[in-house]
């Protein structure tokens, strides 16, 4: 399980880009005879499932003749900037979040890339990029569709079920534990929207030291009934278990969410959106091959959660639109980069802050209940 604490982003939406490249293999005749060896790739650890892992690498290596090393780090971006540093890169492509790839760009850590042509006989197509509203960039390329809205069990609500964020916070009408994952992106755009803050302020506001102390006075109303989670299987075992009424989740968790609990309901107004990306660090000793992976990776028209520029993915389908992109929230780049040192470490805080409230409160329950009985 990856430790989101020691990050200033959170891995934690489930990617599909190894899906991606799954597709790309299939519909290819042959290994192109272009590539040959080895190359090494990094990835958020407890971003995929094994099964996932199995199926994307013998396709790959089936396909192409590549034999693929995966690394599971805790962090990319640092194992990335310790490597170049010392002059001992080992990996020919890593899995950035946006913020982090926004960083290694700035840092000149990533190499330029365009895989729009293929030398192995592919055929050219446009490179897939902005699968949510981030600008692009020559440093990398989106790999991943990602969205998070929240799920329920309708059973446990006798009088209406929640819709909006804004009941996600309500415990006068819908009391009970709720699921969050640890981590600020989407749980302080939430907090904010709940409190009023219009959807296009929020970014605004979590600039700034006021705004994020709004946020956290949200959330001090609902603290002691949020259950943490840390990755996707997490949630679903969560909602599965009724250990919550609801909870936020990604949108790859809830097909096999739906198989289990056809019943489930899912909230998908004001829902967060974002993008992962494939970057290629500099100083590679081999670049035909990682420019023909990417061209693997880039070049599926039919892949289901494939987006092109500017387009979003839609609630519950498997499509891509404009209005899409304006019916959600996005983890932006741009801010995060910027200012998620800031946002993390106000989080941390409050996140220790809340925990040692309650380690306080059951060492005050437990002397009253020694008190008790000592007078008993």
């Amino acid at each position: 399980m990856r430790n989101t604490r020691n990050h200033l982003v959170s891995p934690g939406f489930q990617s599909q880009w190894l899906t991606a490249f799954i597709l790309g293999c299939a519909v290819q005749a042959g290994p192109p005879a272009s590539l040959a060896g080895n190359f090494s790739v990094a990835i958020p650890e407890g971003s995929h499932s094994l099964t996932s892992q199995a199926t994307f690498f013998e396709s790959f290596e089936r396909a192409t003749g590549v034999k693929i090393q995966v690394d599971y780090v805790d962090s990319v971006l640092d194992t990335l900037r310790t490597q170049i540093e010392a002059d001992k890169l080992t990996y020919d492509v890593v899995s950035l979040t946006g913020m982090e790839a926004t960083l290694a760009c700035e840092e000149n850590l990533l190499m330029k890339v365009e895989p729009r042509s293929s030398s192995s006989g592919l055929p050219d197509l446009p490179v897939v990029t902005n699968f949510a509203k981030q600008a692009p960039s020559g440093c990398f390329i989106a790999s991943t569709a990602y969205a998070m809205p929240y799920v329920f069990d309708p059973a446990d609500f006798s009088q209406g079920v929640p819709e909006t964020v804004a009941d996600f916070f309500d415990l006068d009408r819908f009391p009970g534990k709720r699921g969050f994952e640890r981590a600020p992106e989407v749980v302080l755009q939430w907090a904010l929207l709940a409190d009023g803050v219009a959807a296009t302020d929020i970014h605004e506001h979590l600039s700034t030291e006021e705004g994020l102390d709004r946020a956290f006075e949200k959330l001090d109303g609902i603290k002691q009934h949020i259950v943490w989670w840390e990755d996707g299987e997490q949630a679903s075992e969560l909602i599965q278990k009724g250990e919550v009424l609801m909870t936020s989740t990604w949108r790859s968790q809830i097909p096999e969410l739906v198989e289990r609990m056809p019943y489930l309901g899912q909230s998908w107004i004001d829902y967060v959106s974002g993008s992962d990306f494939l970057a290629v660090p500099q100083g590679i000793p081999d670049e035909s091959i990682v420019k023909e992976f990417l061209n693997l990776s880039t070049s599926m028209r039919t892949m289901p959660y494939q987006c092109t520029e500017g387009t979003c993915p839609c609630p519950g389908t498997n499509t891509c639109s404009r209005q899409c992109c304006l019916d959600s929230l996005d983890v932006n780049s741009e801010f995060w980069s910027k200012h998620g040192e800031m946002v993390w470490e106000k989080f941390r805080a409050w996140m220790d802050d809340s925990q040692s409230r309650i380690d306080d409160r059951i060492e005050e329950n437990s002397e009253r209940t020694c008190r008790n009985g000592h007078h008993d």
